[in-house]
């Protein structure tokens, strides 16, 4: 009864998480990123470890918290920042690449585990990383933006699980250090997107982007005639 009891809450668990996620990509019209986001996220997440909240409850909020504010960076970060966010997320990828596996207290590795995850992790995110060229190569840059937010978010949650571990193995953690590092990460959770929809509101202002000569119907001094003149097309 009981591992049934375990599988039933499991699935129940799965199904809820997805609908979360999909719930929180239609609201935000961005149904498909929020699929590739977790589609991404997850696989990595698997073998790579990281940060785990204590309970289930917790577990799924930042989760949620975690995909809305990736979200929002695709939504909202302007296009001149894309080559900005291509770096810090091959920053990430060294991160996923020396810190991997970073195993939680509730799920220890032995020697041998640890060798595999951490070949399968890297094996994971460069496949990932030749799916991104491909969609870049296709001028899909909004679907690589979700890549590289994943990982971002991936080598965020792995610096969080080394920095509880080394809390944890001080003589059993300091409960004020605990505290203080679960502020921060609310903090980081609830600052990031305020700063993204400010860069996007300071920097959203249209660029010229060529300047086309055009023949129009005008009226000049009461006469009406075809005439030349200069207009410059605008993006955002």
């Amino acid at each position: 009864k009981e591992v049934c009891a375990y599988g039933l809450r499991q699935i129940f668990s799965t199904i809820f998480n997805a609908g979360t996620m999909l719930l929180i990509g239609f609201l935000m019209q961005m149904l498909i990123e929020a699929i590739l986001f977790t589609v991404i996220y997850i696989p990595v997440r698997v073998y790579a470890g990281g940060y785990h909240a204590s309970t289930p409850q917790r577990c799924w909020a930042f989760s949620a918290i975690m995909l809305w504010i990736a979200l929002c960076i695709v939504k909202y970060t302007p296009q001149m920042y894309f080559w900005v966010i291509t770096t810090l997320s091959l920053i990430a990828c060294i991160v996923v690449f020396l810190l991997s596996p970073v195993e939680d207290r509730n799920k220890r590795l032995d020697e041998k585990e640890h060798h595999v995850y951490h070949i399968r992790a890297i094996v994971v995110i460069t496949i990932e990383m030749i799916v991104a060229m491909l969609l870049f190569a296709l001028h899909f840059t909004q679907f690589v933006l979700v890549l590289e937010i994943a990982w971002c978010s991936l080598a965020v949650m792995l610096l969080l699980g080394k920095g509880k571990n080394v809390f944890e193995n001080k003589k059993g953690g300091n409960p004020m250090l605990k505290k203080v590092s679960l502020l921060l990460v609310l903090l980081l959770l609830f600052t990031q997107p305020a700063l993204a929809l400010t860069v996007s509101e300071e920097n959203t202002y249209p660029l010229a982007d060529e300047t086309v000569e055009l023949t129009v119907w005008a009226k000049k001094d009461d006469v009406r005639d075809y005439e030349n003149c200069l207009m410059t097309k605008y993006v955002e």
